[in-house]
């Protein structure tokens, strides 16, 4: 089961995860919380996995559909707080390169900061 809250930082949009993301509704529910974002006009996201207990390949794969939608808008995702097991994946799944990890989500938060200077 998976929960997310939303949190707005200046003009920043931070998604927490909370639970498994290995699931049909669980990609379902990432997916909406990522398109009501992009609908918002809202294109900086930090997605919070600190208390996420297991993703699995296919979903960081839904947070890749939506990058390249962001960044055209100029925007991004951001990742933070992702486990070992998390981090080894994306690894594997070759996604190091791809997005930018953060080990706290303020410093998500403050490299929006930095990159708008």
């Amino acid at each position: 089961m998976l929960n997310i809250t939303r949190a707005e930082h200046a003009k920043v949009i931070v998604l927490r995860l909370v639970g498994v993301v290995n699931d049909a509704d669980s990609y379902e529910m990432v997916r909406a919380a990522i398109h009501a974002c992009l609908q918002q006009g809202h294109y900086h996201l930090v997605l919070n996995f600190k208390s996420v207990a297991f993703i699995d390949n296919v979903g960081f794969g839904v947070l890749l559909e939506d990058l390249g939608r962001f960044r055209s808008l100029h925007g991004d995702i951001k990742l933070a707080e992702v486990s070992v097991q998390g981090e080894r994946l994306l690894r594997m799944m070759g996604l190091l390169r791809v997005f930018d990890l953060y080990k706290v989500e303020s410093a998500a938060i403050r490299g929006y900061q930095r990159e708008a200077a």
